[in-house]
């Protein structure tokens, strides 16, 4: 630590004719609001952000992987076009992959998490606009809260 010290001391002088402050200690090493390390003592909210990627970059991947079917029915029934549908898989897809790479590389997941979250609500609209039962809308509005959280622990508004 003294060392730390004396190094930054010696930097300060250095730089001293600059305009702009420099701090008294100079940052060693560059820290995220959160990043994925299991040897440091994370906050709960962190660990909860981090789950909460994952569980959003997964269902992403299940429902316009795996479940295809199922978007190509919804998409008829809110009378978008292919395109559109190709389009916002394309998206959320570029945007789950996003999410986890966010897990090493934390800058990466606040606007992921805000476009996802944008996304959620859009779908939210077409479900009001068709008419569809609460049940049906439970997904997106579980994924937008989700989406929310995470760009809130992401801000550090929480946690």
């Amino acid at each position: 630590m003294l060392r730390k010290e004396s190094e930054g001391k010696r930097i300060r002088k250095m730089f001293s004719t600059l305009h702009f402050p420099l701090p008294l200690y100079p940052s060693w090493s560059c820290e995220y609001p959160y990043s994925f390390n299991p040897k440091k003592n994370q906050p709960m909210l962190t660990t909860l952000a981090l789950v909460a990627q994952l569980v959003i970059a997964i269902s992403i991947v299940i429902v316009w992987v795996f479940r295809f079917d199922n978007i190509v029915k919804e998409f008829a029934q809110y009378g978008l076009s292919t395109l559109t549908r190709s389009m916002v898989g394309a998206a959320k897809l570029v945007l789950a992959t996003l999410l986890v790479v966010g897990v090493w590389y934390p800058a990466l997941v606040l606007i992921p998490a805000l476009l996802m979250g944008f996304l959620m609500i859009c779908a939210q609209y077409f479900h009001f606009k068709v008419n569809n039962p609460f049940q049906k809308r439970i997904p997106a509005l579980f994924l937008l809260s989700l989406c929310l959280f995470v760009a809130a622990v992401s801000l550090n508004w929480i946690a």
